[in-house]
């Protein structure tokens, strides 16, 4: 109801202070009967009167307006519930919360939610939001998982958060099979007491089914391992930090971009297939999983590439080689041996270096280099040349390098009075101290 006032100097006074009377007893009837009997109008053509409580209801709710948080979080249903800057103590030990509303607080460092009993915190369903605040599950003295999301709930966000000190074994974000797809966490920070290698604070309980996109920006570990892919389908991380990271067998198109995994999660083995993994500052990585590429840009660290169909791209990885002979092998001793590869998809790229010391002793028979990758037994590859001098360079030999197909090796080839001679214990010569044998290859992998 809209009250309108209109007054007229020529009205007698006593009719005027009437009639103003009246309108005041029609105002307090209205106001009496609360914001349920109050109009409001919006500006603009074809608005229509509400009433002000209905519109009111409209806009987010507020922690402060109940009397405890559990009856906040039934009413918000639906709806925004804020958590104004301040620290809020919640036990969940009464069963898990439906997170079927958005729940923002002021800011990580302002609004905090501080869990006092055993269980999990929230079940999220589909379009569930979480904003600017942190969650602290204390989980050196309670146990539960933060969130876990259902098969059948998708489209949940994580915007600003922090949800820490999760009890060890237990997680931040449980993703059921084919649960959670199209969630994006941005500028989040997860963390498990769960030690390094063993778990992690999000993962993926079990094999999905179809593609379930689940997508992290910017993301903080705090120092535990961040992922536990379990048998996901579709995952992208792109700006983080993670101690280790955990493959399950059955974990396909995991895309891992601009990435730090530091060592007290142990070195990282990838399994699965079809894999992205890009600008790496890793541990050492054993690659079990096919048809994945792997870019590790630190030079220091290698992959042990076990898989088959991987394009793996690494630069500059020194290696020492292990030096044999076909009857006994030989010993380096004081001399040096070097090895640095490259590997470019299937394609790698080898120098070996070494130098006789006095201490050298040169076994009997061909001898053979080992290579950094496992060879593609199916071609037959003479792949390189190189230079050797032997007995204080009288004798010298520039010579083919040739694969031994299957066996992760080289020998070394060259022609001497017309006939071809290998490299070996007496080949091209005698050998002695500061002799020197040099070469460069390249080969495909398996």
């Amino acid at each position: 109801m809209t009250t309108k006032i209109a007054i007229s100097q020529k009205t007698p006074g006593v009719y005027q202070q009437n009639r103003l009377q009246e309108i005041f007893r029609q105002i307090e009837t209205q106001w009496n009967g609360g914001s349920a009997n109050l109009e409001f109008l919006q500006s603009g053509t074809g608005a229509i009167p509400r009433t002000v409580q209905n519109k009111l209801r409209e806009v987010e709710i507020s922690a402060n307006d109940f009397a405890t948080l559990a009856e906040a979080f039934t009413a918000a249903s639906g709806k925004t519930l804020k958590l104004p800057a301040g620290t809020y103590n919640f036990d969940p030990s009464g069963g898990i919360t439906t997170m079927d509303f958005i729940l923002r607080g002021d800011g990580k460092q302002a609004t905090k939610l501080v869990i006092t009993g055993n269980g999990d915190l929230f079940q999220r369903s589909s379009n569930s939001v979480l904003e600017h605040l942190t969650i602290d599950m204390q989980g050196a003295t309670y146990s539960g998982h933060a969130c876990s999301f259902a098969t059948n709930a998708h489209y949940q966000e994580d915007i600003d958060v922090e949800i820490t000190n999760v009890a060890s074994g237990k997680q931040a974000l449980l993703f059921a099979v084919d649960g959670g797809s199209e969630f994006t966490s941005l500028g989040c920070i997860y963390y498990t007491l769960t030690t390094a290698g063993t778990g992690a604070a999000v993962k993926v309980n079990g094999t999905d089914t179809q593609a379930i996109p689940r997508k992290f920006f910017g993301t903080g570990s705090a120092g535990c391992t961040l992922f536990d892919f379990g048998g996901c389908n579709n995952f992208y991380a792109n700006g983080f930090y993670s101690n280790g990271l955990i493959f399950g067998a059955a974990a396909t198109h995991v895309m891992l971009n601009n990435m730090r995994i530091g060592a007290s999660g142990g070195a990282v083995t990838v399994k699965g297939a079809s894999h992205h993994l890009s600008g790496i500052s890793a541990v050492a990585i054993t690659n079990q999983a096919i048809d994945s590429i792997i870019n590790v840009q630190a030079p220091s660290w290698g992959i042990t590439d076990s898989g088959t169909g991987n394009a793996i791209l690494l630069n500059g990885v020194s290696y020492t080689p292990t030096w044999t002979g076909a009857v006994s092998n030989p010993s380096i001793g004081d001399g040096t041996l070097n090895g640095r590869f490259s590997r470019d998809g299937n394609l790698v790229h080898v120098i070996i270096d070494c130098t006789m010391g006095s201490t050298t002793t040169f076994g009997s028979g061909q001898w053979f280099f080992s290579l950094p990758q496992l060879d593609d037994s199916t071609i037959n590859q003479v792949c390189g040349s190189g230079e050797a001098n032997a007995a204080t360079n009288t004798a010298v030999a520039i010579f083919n390098v040739r694969v031994e197909a299957g066996a992760q090796k080289v020998s070394m080839r060259y022609v001497t009075a017309g006939a071809a001679a290998n490299v070996g214990s007496a080949a091209p010569g005698a050998w002695t101290t500061s002799d020197t044998l040099r070469f460069s290859c390249s080969y495909y992998c398996a």
